[in-house]
């Protein structure tokens, strides 16, 4: 070898080896799918000699592995690339290095590039998986954005867009410019003014990517509401002034655009009122009970977003469907089955309010509620009317009270001193009072069931038959429940029942005291003109139950309870299917037969036992049927076994309120 090319030789060693260590080799470019291969580059203006370098690669869950140690022979001109190549045809390029060993697997690795003594001069990716590139049937190269940055952060990389080689890469060339993602574009469509209250259309207008890429629109109103998609309904509850923004997103790049609406108080129409009203009505409060709206101009209203209440803290607010119209003087019923509104028999607070929760219309109602009654909006105040109308115009018709005396059927004689002044006074026994003409003059004799003061100042009623006495002063003798008392007066009759109209209060004389009467055991289907005044007891269950009026079948038909306001009973806590123990008196209405009550005690839930039948005095007398009497005997039989706890041994005596 000449001087001077052994002096050229050593220049270049020595260059190459001064070089060197400054360690200014970046990994360039990496091929990891398909056939392999990796780029290094010299960022310096000297050969550096790779001499003793190691070039590695390391999964996730395993051992760091040599790739290639570089001999003496491997050197990076200046300024140059280094093409590392599994096989020779790896790309169209003539490769630097050739090595068997360049394996990258597809799921990422870190590649480390490493100098003669240990020392890491560079590392591309990070312990999973690969920045960028692509797995696809020929691969796509992922390339060094920037050979200064680190080479472990997925900033530095970008997937090759450049073709060189007769690969998707630039194995020995200068690395692609990497695809610059351009932000998406669009705008706002919305009024800029508004009402509180009142749904508001936000519209994405011309939304568009200049990369293809897909959009997701994102809506922020201003008030904390937001929300999601190219059209969107936004409803604001104040009134001021709002910058909604509508952000647009790619994924990588997004814009945000902005708009400003004015919402002003919406004002709502005065017109809107609430007309009628059911809360106690015949059967099923929850099928049957309703509110009815109406409308008291001749202008359509949308009444959408309007709501229905009853007091506050009831039952929970309903909302009218959006788009629900009312037309002029028109009238919509809303059923308690769709706005699940329970307003209480005994009293409550029924609503309507506006979209902004402002009261519109309010009405109170206090006092138990007759059952099939409803409120009827007349002159600015509500009526009580039998007639429910729901969906139509009102109708008042005045409900019939269950405490209402009527004209007497028989004009009874005017008295001059006592109840017949005179007149020839028949005497007749209890069981035969009902025989005589009304205005006759009768005395006859039975035990007091019902003193006075239990069903109010004017009546009680004696035992046996029994029949109502009636005194319209009501300034009756002391009398006690169980006292043996002659009457004397004449003979009239009520809404249907019969009873002894007396004119003084000497026209009663006490003749004993005694037990109190005990009722007779009869069946709810006996119930009817024979037991008209007798003290009874029933056994059955609870079929409806409204406010002071139940009703109760034993399987042979159903009888009405009611308890009378004078009695001061409080009704217990009762439902659909209770089984319930009842005495009271049969009493008469223009309605039918029903059972009063006269003290707390007469209303029991569960079978009662240990109750004597009181002697039949009088009601065989007055046609007792054979089946009559045997449905009484059957349901003293039934109350025997129910006091003796037949039923699997349990007892079902009961007593509750």
């Amino acid at each position: 070898m000449s001087g001077a090319l052994l002096a050229t030789l050593f220049f270049v060693s020595a260059a190459a080896t001064r070089a060197g260590s400054e360690r200014n080799v970046v990994i360039n470019e990496l091929m990891w799918d398909a056939t392999e291969y990796v780029e290094l580059l010299n960022t310096t203006n000297e050969a550096i000699s790779l001499n003793g370098w190691t070039l590695t690669r390391q999964k996730p869950d395993g051992d760091e592995k040599i790739i290639i140690t570089f001999d003496e022979e491997v050197i990076i001109p200046a300024a140059d690339f280094l093409l590392i190549e599994k096989k020779e045809e790896a790309s169209a390029i003539a490769a630097d290095v050739i090595t068997s060993s360049l394996t990258l697997v597809n799921s990422g690795e870190l590649v480390t590039l490493r100098d003669e003594v240990g020392t890491v001069i560079d590392q591309a990716n990070q312990l999973g998986s690969w920045f960028a590139g692509e797995n696809t049937t020929e691969g796509v190269a992922m390339e060094r954005a920037d050979a200064g940055a680190s080479g472990t952060s997925a900033a530095s990389w970008h997937t090759s867009v450049g073709t060189v080689g007769e690969r998707n890469g630039t194995p020995g060339a200068v690395n692609s410019a990497p695809a610059i993602n351009q932000p998406p574009t669009g705008e706002i469509t919305a009024p800029e003014t508004g009402t509180t209250g009142t749904a508001i259309t936000f519209m994405a207008k011309d939304v568009q990517d200049p990369d293809g890429d897909s959009v997701t629109v994102a809506w922020s109103f201003g008030d904390g509401g937001s929300a999601t998609g190219t059209e969107v309904t936004h409803t604001y509850s104040s009134a001021e002034t709002f910058v909604v923004s509508m952000s647009m997103s790619d994924g990588v790049n997004e814009t945000e655009v902005a708009h400003t609406i004015t919402i002003t108080k919406r004002t709502y129409v005065d017109h809107v009122a609430i007309n009628e009203f059911l809360v106690n009505p015949t059967g099923s409060d929850a099928d049957n009970e309703f509110i009815e709206l109406i409308n008291t101009s001749d202008d359509e209203v949308d009444i959408g977003g309007w709501q229905l209440d009853d007091k506050e803290g009831g039952s929970s607010t309903y909302t009218i469907p959006s788009d629900t119209k009312l037309s002029g003087r028109g009238i919509l019923s809303f059923p308690r089955t769709e706005t699940k509104i329970a307003l209480n028999n005994s009293g409550d607070t029924v609503r309507l309010l506006d979209p902004e929760s402002a009261t519109k219309f309010s009405y109170t109602y206090s006092g138990a509620v007759p059952e099939g009654q409803s409120h009827n909006r007349e002159n600015d105040t509500f009526t009580l009317s039998t007639t429910p109308t729901p969906g139509e115009a009102n109708k008042i018709t005045s409900p019939p009270a269950d405490d209402e005396e009527d004209e007497e059927a028989t004009p009874s004689p005017t008295p001059s001193d006592g109840a017949v002044g005179g007149a020839t006074i028949v005497s007749v026994s209890l069981a035969d009072v009902r025989k005589q003409r009304g205005g006759t003059a009768i005395t006859t004799e039975g035990v007091v069931s019902a003193p006075p003061g239990v069903f109010g100042d004017t009546s009680i009623y004696i035992a046996g038959s029994g029949i109502q006495i009636y005194f319209r002063q009501g300034e009756y003798p002391t009398l006690a429940l169980g006292d043996t008392i002659t009457v004397t007066g004449t003979m009239t009759s009520s809404l249907g029942e019969a009873r002894i109209k007396i004119a003084a209060a000497t026209d009663v004389v006490m003749k004993s005291h005694g037990t109190p009467p005990q009722p007779h055991a009869v069946s709810t289907g006996e119930i009817g003109e024979r037991l008209e005044g007798s003290l009874v007891l029933i056994q059955g269950t609870v079929t409806k139950t409204s406010g002071a009026t139940f009703y109760v079948d034993d399987g042979s038909g159903e009888i009405k309870v009611f308890i009378k306001s004078a009695t001061g009973i409080d009704k217990p806590r009762m439902r659909r299917g209770n089984l319930v123990t009842i005495i009271g008196v049969v009493s008469q209405t223009t309605t039918g037969y029903r059972v009063l009550p006269r003290f707390q005690d007469d209303v029991r839930l569960g079978g009662v036992a240990g109750f004597t039948s009181f002697p039949a005095t009088g009601i065989g007398d007055r046609g007792t049927s054979l089946q009559a009497k045997g449905a009484a005997l059957a349901a003293g039989i039934v109350m025997l076994l129910l006091g003796l706890g037949y039923r699997s041994g349990e007892p079902l005596l009961t007593w509750q309120k």
